[in-house]
């Protein structure tokens, strides 16, 4: 009976300290105001905007999620030109040409509409030049994504209601740069194309004041824009995107902006990085988050694989990033550890060590067991991950733990085991012996019953 109940305490506890140790949800509180964070600006000769009206990079989240919409919208026109839109018509009384041409006829109108006034002074495009410069864009690949991934954003100030925005960005993997010039007062844009700013030297390493006319944009029907207010979540889940998105497409990219202490403990070069990846690239495009916490420059979050994330925030949208949190763990991560009692800390190093097997983390996994366990039944590695997949799921988690005891040193644990992933699928036992070392160190094997 006693044992029943070091049992289930054990069971609370684990659950206790696991939600403290995974991560916990810490609302915050929006800043930012777009008229706000530019009058700030404004009123500080040090931060470059208003004092000589120079180009300074994006700090103000809003903004950038702003300027996300407005260009998504402002692209999709070089979709209905390059034909690329799948429509459903329906029983609509038209014929697919004709909604096409309609479409076409509509963006192009559009498209010219929405050139800046200085700027349709200075090169006024034709019907036949702006579809011969969206043509570069159009989705080769047969799919209609058309959104525009955001490299960079440099703001100016030009007067107090007056902003320009030089964007540097992505269309289907070609570069589309462009300068927006946004009236906050009566929430309108106007659009710049890049030969506009190669001609006139508007980039990031520009000194020179901005020489764009302060009047105000006139309405029409295509340039107004509503202004974003990004909560948490918003911010989290767009990091969480592009990092999956350079994850699937980008791999290398992603190695050079992994922390540079985490890269080099964990897998010294890119290629092993690269042989990692192959492991759990079915899972790329399901990852989703599930828990977050966001404060200060430091975003931490766990996926629906119980993967976790550590992003930390150089500035706007450019960020390193950890994908653990055992490699190098944080100080909170050890202070609770080390509070922990020792039953705690074996249900911890538990679930470390299946979140090491349910990421594919072998060599991590591997390395915690007893050196004489592992010399005489894993001697290679290879045996331990054929043992491994043989024998558990491919995300398994802990349903109970049926029995505790202890032995010397040893911590004995009797494990039922289920899938994460599919429900009501049968448990499996397992056995866990460790030994508890020195700061958060142990070693452990393991059989399976």
């Amino acid at each position: 009976m006693k044992k029943l109940k070091l049992v289930i305490s054990l069971l609370i506890i684990g659950i206790v300290i696991l939600g403290l140790f995974l991560i916990k949800l810490i609302p915050r509180t929006q800043k930012n105001n777009f008229q706000q964070a530019n009058s700030q600006n404004r009123e500080n000769p040090e931060d470059g905007l208003g004092a000589d009206k120079t180009l300074k990079k994006l700090s103000n989240t809003n903004m950038y999620f702003t300027i996300e919409n407005i260009l998504n919208d402002y692209v999709s026109y070089f979709q209905n030109i390059n034909m690329d839109v799948k429509l459903e018509l329906g029983r609509a009384n038209t014929t697919e040409s004709e909604a096409r041409d309609n479409f076409y006829k509509q963006s192009i109108t559009a498209v010219k509409t929405l050139f800046d006034q200085q700027y349709n002074e200075y090169k006024n495009y034709e019907e036949n030049q702006i579809k011969q410069y969206t043509a570069k864009y159009k989705n080769k690949s047969g799919n209609s994504n058309y959104n525009i991934e955001i490299q960079d954003i440099y703001e100016g100030y030009i007067s107090p209601t007056i902003s320009v925005y030089v964007v540097y960005s992505k269309i289907n993997d070609e570069d589309f740069n462009c300068m927006l010039k946004i009236d906050s007062n009566s929430s309108r844009y106007s659009v710049f194309w890049e030969d506009y700013l190669k001609e006139n030297d508007y980039n990031y390493n520009r000194t020179e004041k901005i020489a764009i006319n302060e009047s105000n944009i006139e309405v029409n029907n295509y340039n107004y824009f509503m202004m974003v207010y990004a909560n948490d979540a918003m911010i989290v889940n767009k990091y969480f995107d592009n990092f999956k998105k350079i994850l699937i497409y980008n791999p290398n990219k992603l190695y050079e902006i992994l922390d540079k202490d985490y890269k080099e403990k964990k897998f010294q070069n890119s290629q092993n990085f690269i042989n990692y990846l192959k492991r759990i690239s079915n899972r790329f495009t399901n990852l989703e988050v599930t828990k977050y916490q966001y404060k200060d420059d430091t975003i931490k979050i766990i996926d629906n694989y119980d993967n976790y994330y550590t992003f930390k925030i150089l500035s706007l949208m450019k960020y390193t990033i950890m994908l653990d949190n055992y490699t190098i763990p944080d100080e909170e991560t050890i202070e609770i550890y080390n509070k922990s009692t020792e039953n705690e800390k074996v249900y911890i190093n538990i679930i470390k060590f299946l979140n090491m097997i349910n990421i594919k983390d072998y060599e991590s996994a591997y390395s915690l067991l007893d050196n004489n366990f592992k010399a005489n039944k894993y001697p290679k590695i290879d045996k331990f991950v054929e043992a491994i997949n043989n024998n558990i799921f491919d995300f398994s988690i802990v349903e109970s733990v049926s029995k505790y005891t202890e032995s010397g040193n040893n911590k004995i644990c009797d494990l039922n085991i289920k899938n994460g992933i599919i429900e009501n699928s049968k448990t499996r036992k397992m056995t866990i012996i460790m030994q508890l070392k020195e700061g958060t160190d142990f070693v452990m094997s393991f059989s399976f019953n």
